[in-house]
């Protein structure tokens, strides 16, 4: 295939995927801690500020990322819908990125990512289409993963103009303190990708030119990423929050961390396997085929950044599934990467992995469909609920029992399933969040064919 189709076909599938990503985010309603953040009133930037300010004093230190969420809550949903279309498929981009060895437009290479991003993303319901994920897991990841393929490639060629010299300074520091604002283990991962690569840059070209210096670019951009990290995790709001979670576990001391790594290895098996399987796989393939180390350098640094990000978790109580999503971007690179060094003439993996990718695609617009279909189905069951709960209120009664959501349409692209919606329970998180989103005094929810025999 020469290089103008390969471009068109390359266009096109970013088209597709931004045009499923959209229609996905806007078959996404408002759930669980979004109805908190009064979604779509404008506020002005000082009242963002002081919000953020208490946030920062009082639960977590990830900053970046609620303030990009509660800008977002300013505005409707549809362009929340937009953007983060838009960031869902520049994080697609900056995977393809940082794939070496590829050919230009190589539709192959991203197809791959694509179906690994829809059907072996960690969480996909929770970190891209729920409005305080996205902004919190998508969003941050796109800032880390830009701040580390703009050092990456800019420390690969070195090559800069000294007249330009202090303004990539000032660019890499922004840069760098957004990124390792973001998120406490994928920025970390971050700090420890950026400072591996500025090891090998000084053992493999400074021991052949020792006058070499280091630029002042690379070292502003890590002291950027080492104190945005340092603001985060010193926050004095993550003391509240980590005794909150702690308390929550039944062990103290090895015990614990013990618990903790079981239940690591266990989120790893679920949320991560496939991708480390074919991992172990294609590196088996490529060590068997005498593919020399020096090739593989980069595989092996993201492998290892993968695996530091996801074991940094053990230093805190065990968080969602959702806290896996970094270590899943690295893990895609790393077997797109791996894909990429098979021999055009090695007839039998070649077609393994074409005959994978038409597989997968079939299996991704089936999925694709009928899960849509249930969103639908969900949005429909929701806009029904908003119209009864609009007409009581106007009849006077504030006090309601509402259809729960039919268990029938729950998949793995919708997160209200998870005690967000309302249920039998009357103090239930579901029950809570819906009372005070409807403005009503109580919310009380049961099956939906049981409310409407009384209703």
């Amino acid at each position: 295939m020469n290089e103008k189709r390969r471009h068109v076909l390359f266009i096109f599938a970013i088209f597709i995927n931004f045009t499923m990503i959209m229609i996905y985010n806007f078959l996404t309603p408002y759930m669980s801690d979004d109805l908190w953040y009064h979604p779509g009133v404008m506020r002005s930037f000082s009242d963002l500020i002081n919000e953020q300010i208490n946030y920062h004093m009082t639960w977590t230190g990830r900053d970046v990322a609620h303030f990009l969420l509660r800008i977002s809550f300013c505005f409707p949903k549809w362009v929340f819908n937009f953007c983060s279309s838009l960031m869902f498929i520049a994080l697609s981009l900056l995977i393809y990125a940082n794939i070496d060895k590829k050919k230009k437009f190589d539709v192959l290479s991203y197809g791959l990512i694509i179906i690994l991003m829809w059907v072996c993303g960690v969480s996909f319901d929770q970190t891209i289409l729920w409005m305080s994920g996205a902004c919190n897991y998508l969003w941050t990841s796109v800032i880390i993963l830009g701040f580390i393929t703009v050092y990456r490639r800019k420390i690969d060629s070195m090559q800069i103009n000294k007249y330009v010299m202090l303004i990539s300074a000032f660019a890499m520091s922004f840069l760098g303190l957004l990124a390792g604002w973001c998120n406490e283990n994928t920025s970390g991962g971050a700090i420890l990708l950026a400072s591996i690569l500025t090891v090998d840059y000084i053992y493999n070209k400074k021991k052949n030119n020792p006058e070499l210096h280091l630029p002042v670019w690379s070292i502003s951009g890590l002291v950027g990423s080492v104190t945005g990290f340092i603001i985060m995790i010193t926050a004095p709001g993550n003391r509240i929050r980590s005794e909150i979670n702690m308390s929550e576990e039944s062990q103290t001391g090895i015990m614990a961390l013990l618990g903790r790594l079981l239940k690591l290895n266990d989120a790893v098996i679920r949320n991560l396997g496939i991708l480390f399987c074919m991992i172990i796989i294609l590196l088996v393939y490529s060590i068997l085929k005498g593919i020399k180390l020096e090739k593989l350098k980069y595989v092996i640094i993201y492998l290892i950044v993968a695996i530091a990000t996801i074991y940094a978790l053990i230093l805190t109580a065990i968080p969602m599934d959702r806290a896996l999503f970094g270590a899943g971007v690295f893990t895609i690179i790393v077997c797109v990467q791996l894909s990429v060094y098979i021999s055009e003439n090695d007839v039998i993996l070649n077609t393994a992995k074409y005959s994978f990718v038409v597989i997968m695609i079939l299996y991704l617009a089936k999925d694709y469909l009928s899960c849509g279909a249930d969103l639908v189905r969900i949005q429909r069951e929701l806009n029904e609920r908003q119209i009864y709960v609009d007409e009581q209120k106007n009849a006077g009664n504030y006090d309601l029992i509402l259809p729960e959501l039919r268990e029938e349409w729950n998949n793995r692209f919708t997160f209200i399933y998870h005690d967000n919606d309302i249920n039998e329970d009357p103090d239930s998180y579901g029950n809570t969040i819906y009372n005070l989103y409807y403005g009503l005094n109580s919310v009380t929810g049961i099956p939906r064919d049981t409310w409407k025999e009384n209703d």
